[in-house]
């Protein structure tokens, strides 16, 4: 019995999408030139936890899937947010493997809002908007004090845009029907826990 169970878990994960976090959007935020030029008076060490996935929990106003579609279902490494943090901290730190000092970053949940144009059609799969909410913790210590701090933020394919506001938010046109779901998500996602990081600068 526990063997098919752990049979029918593991069928249901081949059916979700992986979402990955690889920095390619959050290494478009922040002072590039700071990061790169600046001269570093510290080095910060990124490091990952215990290898664990996430399942993220997905709304969509769709009634009607068909044969041809069925609800997107996501997954996602809850350490893959540490790729942002290393953008992040690279514009005040040295990043170096193996120092004292040391940071982390781990996403405690992922939820995906859908919006489709055809709620109501199982032949056409539009989807006219995108929309996460998530968590993170994150740990720091640096000489010997830990410092450890979570947020939550949400965030949709505008980024935080309003208008002519471009403050975090990446440096191109992202346009919501150029990109699969999966790529938005993980656009919305690498914006968002960058923002949460940048907010936490002021935190004590």
């Amino acid at each position: 019995m526990r063997g098919l169970l752990s049979f029918l878990v593991f069928a249901s994960s081949l059916c979700a999408t992986e979402i990955v976090v690889d920095g390619k959007y959050s290494s478009l935020l922040g002072n590039p030139y700071k990061a790169k030029l600046e001269v570093k008076s510290s080095d910060m060490s990124i490091i990952s936890g215990s290898s664990k996935v996430i399942n993220a929990v997905v709304n969509t106003g769709k009634t009607d899937f068909g044969s041809m579609y069925r609800q997107p279902e996501f997954t996602i490494d809850a350490s893959a947010c540490n790729k942002v943090l290393k953008s992040f901290l690279s514009e005040d730190y040295k990043i170096v493997d193996g120092v004292q000092n040391t940071a982390s970053c781990e996403l405690e949940s992922v939820k995906v809002n859908l919006t489709y144009a055809f709620n109501n059609d199982s032949h056409l799969n539009v989807i006219s908007n995108v929309e996460v909410e998530t968590g993170i913790v994150v740990k720091i210590i640096k000489d010997g004090v830990v410092k450890e701090m979570r947020a939550s933020d949400k965030l949709d394919q505008a980024l935080g845009r309003d208008g002519k506001n471009y403050m975090n938010s990446i440096r191109s046109d992202a346009k919501l029907d150029s990109k699969s779901a999966e790529e938005n998500v993980q656009m919305i996602l690498e914006n968002s826990i960058y923002r949460m990081l940048n907010n936490m600068k002021g935190q004590k």
